[in-house]
C-alpha cells in the first residue's frame, strides 16, 4: 500500500502506514459530503475517484473542513477479494490560503 496524505511524506507499506495512524491516535480525520466523480474496473484493478471534505485535527480542537479530491486505486488479490493498494489526496485550496486558515 502506498498513501499520499496532502502535505505530507509519502509512505510505503502496511508497516508504515499502520505506524502513521497509531501515533496520531489522538487526532481526529473525519470526511463529509463524499462525493464519487468516476469509478473504473478492468481487470483486477479498479480505481475511484472522489471528492468531500475533511477534518485532521486534536480532540478538542473545533474542527476545520478542507474541500479536496482523492484517487484509490484497488487491486484484486489471488483470493478474490480487493485491496486499497493506493490512496493519493490533495486540497482544492492553493496552498497560500490553506497556510492562511
Amino acid at each position: 500500500m502506498i498513501l499520499m496524505f496532502d502535505h505530507w511524506t509519502m509512505l510505503r507499506g502496511k508497516e508504515s502506514v499502520s505506524e502513521s495512524f497509531r501515533r496520531g491516535a489522538s487526532v481526529l480525520f473525519k470526511i463529509k459530503d463524499k462525493t464519487a466523480v468516476q469509478t473504473e474496473l478492468s481487470d483486477k484493478l479498479a480505481y475511484t475517484v472522489n471528492s468531500y471534505y475533511y477534518t485532521y485535527h486534536c480532540q478538542g480542537d473545533t474542527a476545520r473542513w478542507h474541500k479536496t479530491k482523492n484517487v484509490h486505486i484497488w487491486k484484486q488479490d489471488s483470493s478474490g477479494d480487493w485491496k486499497l493498494a493506493m490512496d493519493i489526496w490533495n486540497s482544492d485550496i492553493p496552498m497560500d490560503q490553506f497556510l492562511k486558515e
